[in-house]
């Protein structure tokens, strides 16, 4: 009985924070078209980071529980899953010319990110010397993005009291069960795990970061549809730095840095980064996608996922 509860509690929870993050984006979206930013910005820092939000509660509510491996675990899950199923999808449905300078340049950070971040990981402890070095690109990336995109020549939104007052309320609503959610996510996340005698890095690499990973899905699946296919990478790329650029380093500010466990430097973050390099390297050098990549990043993730069963 406690095992059907706690699972029934945790799709309460997964469905709580994507209606949260829902609610949060619309209220993202309506500021940013108050205050006329660039919709590439939107897509690349506002609309990621609001789709991240997810991922930042999650891990810190695990980590304040001491489920550091948890924590962790959903970071690297949701960017593999991220790469290998939302852009696989996309690159099976719409592959196409992507000549972009600033999503090029996204790209590029997006690798660099995951280079560095593999490199900090093979040093055996993740210091506070190493969130300063994570954020420092994280900066990067927000500067890149804002100072590189044109300004846009738009009408000024007019905007009344009560329009204000729902998307504040939204935002705090958004906000606010986000922030339950999550919660539920990690306590009942842990309570699955102990009852199938599972770990918290294989709950945390796929039922949680696929749980959290979703509104990416549904923002990256939505854009597609209303042929926003730059958006929905742009969305992705994002999506990713914010979790290894700044979320991880939230994670190791309040642990006060922590070793990560060798089967995360040796099998899932390799495979990360072979998963980026697909992604992007052909895009980067001919400037299209193609649907070989997406069905070779999703038959990685059906493959990746059944040796997660096998080594932990």
């Amino acid at each position: 009985m406690e095992f059907f509860i706690a699972v029934v509690l945790f799709i309460v929870g997964i469905a709580l924070t994507v209606k949260g993050a829902d609610y949060f984006i619309n209220a993202s979206k309506w500021l940013a078209m108050v205050t006329k930013i660039s919709t590439v910005v939107i897509g690349a820092t506002l609309i990621a980071f609001a789709s991240n939000i997810p991922e930042l509660f999650v891990s810190v509510f695990a980590e304040m529980r001491g489920a550091q491996d948890l924590a962790v675990a959903n970071i690297v899950g949701s960017n593999i899953f991220n790469i290998a199923i939302a852009f696989g999808i996309i690159a099976l449905i719409r592959p196409k010319k992507r000549d972009v300078p600033m999503a090029r340049t996204n790209t590029v950070l997006l690798i660099i990110t995951t280079l560095l971040l593999f490199a900090l990981a093979m040093s055996n402890a993740i210091s506070i010397v190493s969130a300063v070095f994570l954020l420092l690109l994280f900066v990067y990336f927000i500067y890149m993005n804002i100072r590189h995109t044109p300004a846009q020549e738009e009408e000024r939104v007019k905007t009344n009291k009560k329009e204000i007052f729902v998307n504040i309320w939204l935002f705090i609503i958004g906000s606010v069960t986000m922030v339950g959610g999550s919660f539920l996510i990690v306590e009942y996340a842990q309570v699955i795990a102990r009852s199938l005698g599972l770990s918290d890095m294989i709950i945390g690499l796929t039922i949680v970061a696929i749980g959290t990973s979703v509104t990416e899905l549904i923002v990256s699946i939505v854009a597609l549809a209303k042929h926003e296919t730059g958006m929905s990478i742009g969305n992705i790329v994002g999506s990713n730095v914010f979790n290894a650029a700044l979320i991880m380093p939230i994670i190791i500010f309040m642990a006060g840095g922590f070793q990560i466990a060798a089967s995360l430097i040796w099998f899932d973050l390799p495979i990360l980064l072979a998963m980026c390099l697909i992604m992007m390297v052909p895009t980067i050098i001919t400037k299209k996608s193609y649907r070989w990549q997406g069905c070779l990043l999703v038959g990685l993730y059906v493959a990746y996922t059944c040796m997660l069963f096998v080594l932990y």
